[in-house]
């Protein structure tokens, strides 16, 4: 499973763009802790990835770079007994009225039943709603890198086809993490017999 994050950096004047393992290191800081207490022991997060938008068309190619985790989800689940399918929305929130200022992630399954309610939805209490709330908080978290290029870097919705057209903005400010109750069905997270 991936999830994917935008951020927009705000370069010093006249300052290069940081580069990738700066911005791994202060992602990997501000939201690691967080993302694994969402997910169950039995899940990994193997590794942490970041690579450069840059204006499609352009020729221009894109930085990137890997941190390498390995480490267990801290999430107490019970049970196994819920597929990897079964996903919580959490909707990424910003002041733009249009469709390109709208995204979300499909966080990890916490394959744990007990989290659902009787009426087959995510049960607003207890561990997995904790933490799911406490990820969801970081979402509208500007954060700096350090090093020799550093940056802020804001989270926002991005829009490939808005910046394919030369429209401006194409990046959207998010404002609101906010984790949707009703359980989603993802296909592609099935594996076939």
């Amino acid at each position: 499973m991936v999830n994917d994050l935008h951020f927009q950096t705000d370069v010093a004047t006249l300052g290069e763009e940081p580069p990738a393992n700066d911005v791994l290191d202060s992602f990997d800081t501000h939201f690691t802790t967080a993302y694994r207490a969402c997910i169950p022991a039995s899940s990994t997060l193997d590794s942490l990835e970041a690579r450069e938008e840059v204006t499609p068309g352009s020729g221009s190619v894109p930085i990137s770079g890997s941190k390498v985790k390995g480490v267990a989800g801290t999430l107490a689940a019970a049970n196994q007994n819920l597929p990897d399918a079964a996903t919580l929305i959490l909707k990424l929130r910003t002041e733009a009225a249009i469709r390109s200022g709208r995204g979300y992630l499909a966080m990890p399954s916490p394959k744990d039943v007990g989290f659902l309610t009787t009426n087959g939805r995510w049960l607003t209490s207890g561990a997995f709603w904790t933490a799911i709330q406490a990820f969801a908080a970081l979402m509208d978290d500007s954060f700096s890198t350090a090093g020799a290029f550093p940056a802020n870097l804001n989270p926002v919705i991005y829009s490939r086809t808005r910046a394919a057209r030369s429209e401006d903005p194409h990046a959207f400010r998010v404002v609101e993490g906010v984790p949707s109750t009703p359980v989603r069905w993802r296909r592609s997270r099935t594996t076939t017999p």
